[in-house]
């Protein structure tokens, strides 16, 4: 993904797909994302993340410890 200002008036940030502007149409869509949005929804996913850590320390530790083994499971079959 690129980074890029949609235009000179608005200076609403995105970002591009890196494909289409390196290789065009032929190989990837135009597609694209307004920066802002994608911040939003990334903050929202930490903020839902504490809460649930806040609410069941135990249980959030637990999921991290099975996440982090089924990782290490993964890439020793590497």
């Amino acid at each position: 993904m690129n980074q890029r200002v949609a235009n000179a008036k608005a200076k609403t940030r995105i970002l591009t797909c890196a494909k289409y502007n390196r290789y065009g149409v032929a190989y990837c869509s135009q597609h694209r994302l307004e920066f802002d949005t994608l911040y939003q929804i990334v903050l929202e996913q930490i903020r839902a993340c504490a809460a649930l850590t806040l609410a069941d320390e135990a249980k959030v530790m637990e999921e991290l410890k099975k996440a982090a083994s089924v990782t290490v499971t993964r890439n020793a079959g590497a």
